[in-house]
């Protein structure tokens, strides 16, 4: 037997290996929790930013929890060695801390040195920059996170489920030559660096050949500066589909 959150029976009825399960029974409403967003990335690329929302109905204070990555996808760091991980305007003083605790597990705490709650009681958390390595195979990966414990302003506890949500590897779009799902002027710039040669240290050649004649030449950015006036702005490459949550 399985159990599910409230409402989400159906999705995970749809799902690879939960659809296994021979009986699938939704629990009680959850109404404090964490969860990841759906977001998708390409092989060898600059990586992509997956959120971490929180939905509450209480004062939370703090939070720690684990975030699981499957094999070849790791939490990219920044130029100073700190993990690529931020927490958004729902913080006020509160402070974030990573570390790597095993293979593709990190854990994430934050508090507020004067007790002070996140604003509000939906929406993003934090945004984690995630790194793909190019031997990762095109598909839909889980990214899950566990061990959620969020802290109330009177100190009460609340173990949160788990959090589930699903990371596509695909190949770069056309025009996203640094593979950071989006296209851009910086884009066209490494398509100059490259003619130039001054390669870029993440530059993906099939997203570079826009006009498909096998060689990467100033037509190519000419094209993907059509398509970011055409589209009105940064394109972005995303998979939306319902993010799902399982029990602990």
């Amino acid at each position: 037997m399985l159990y599910v959150p409230k409402g989400s029976k159906s999705a995970y009825e749809a799902a690879d290996y939960w659809k296994e399960f021979n009986e699938i029974v939704e629990m009680a409403d959850d109404k404090n929790y964490l969860e990841p967003v759906n977001t998708a990335a390409c092989p060898g690329g600059l990586g992509t930013t997956i959120g971490i929302e929180m939905r509450n109905t209480e004062e939370i204070v703090g939070f720690q929890f684990d975030l699981q990555l499957p094999e070849g996808m790791t939490v990219a760091t920044n130029a100073n060695g700190t993990y690529a991980a931020n927490l958004t305007d729902r913080k006020a003083d509160h402070s974030l801390s990573v570390s790597k605790v095993d293979d593709n597990l990190y854990r994430f705490v934050s508090v507020s040195m004067n007790n002070n709650a996140y604003t509000g009681n939906e929406g993003a958390l934090l945004n984690v920059k995630l790194k793909v390595d190019e031997s990762v195979a095109l598909g839909d990966y889980e990214v899950k996170v566990t061990n959620t414990e969020l802290t109330t302003s009177n100190e009460e506890v609340i173990n949160s489920v788990d959090g589930v949500a699903t990371l596509t590897v695909q190949e770069a779009e056309s025009g996203d030559v640094n593979g950071d799902m989006k296209i851009s002027v910086t884009d066209v710039s490494s398509i100059i660096g490259y003619i130039l040669n001054d390669r870029p240290a993440t530059f993906i050649e099939s997203a570079a050949d826009l006009n498909g004649d096998n060689k990467i030449s100033v037509t190519d950015a000419v094209i993907v500066i059509g398509k970011i006036l055409s589209d009105g702005s940064e394109a972005n490459a995303r998979k939306n589909v319902p993010t799902k949550r399982e029990p602990q």
